[in-house]
């Protein structure tokens, strides 16, 4: 049985479309190994825009996209921070240890006037 307007039949067209997306889908993470960095992310965003202007994908698929792009930056930044404060922290740390208190350092020399001892 032909489907509408297609030359396969329904069995043939699942197998088109599944060939379809599984290249769309090796050519968006073709140059993302993984979403660690925001270099990564950001090549990914750019794959998704580039597939959006082709007309390869949806509206709705490439917002989404890109919302969880943003949600993957976000997260790499708050990880960045994050290594920031506990840098700082180990830091601050280290720093208390080379603390030193003087509790017998003498007292400056006080110049007094004889006429303010005598009046006393």
């Amino acid at each position: 049985m032909l489907t509408d307007g297609s030359e396969f039949c329904i069995h043939h067209v699942r197998r088109v479309r599944k060939a379809a997306d599984e290249a769309l889908t090796a050519e968006l993470f073709a140059s993302t190994d993984d979403f660690s960095t925001a270099a990564s992310v950001n090549r990914f965003i750019g794959n998704v825009i580039k597939q959006f202007a082709l007309k390869r994908i949806h509206q709705r698929d490439a917002a989404t996209f890109g919302y969880l792009g943003q949600l993957l930056l976000n997260g790499i930044v708050a990880r960045q921070r994050e290594e920031v404060r506990a840098a700082e922290a180990a830091k601050s740390a280290s720093a208390k240890e080379d603390v030193t208190i003087i509790w017998d350092m003498p007292a400056p020399p006080y110049e007094r006037n004889a006429e303010t001892q005598g009046s006393r």
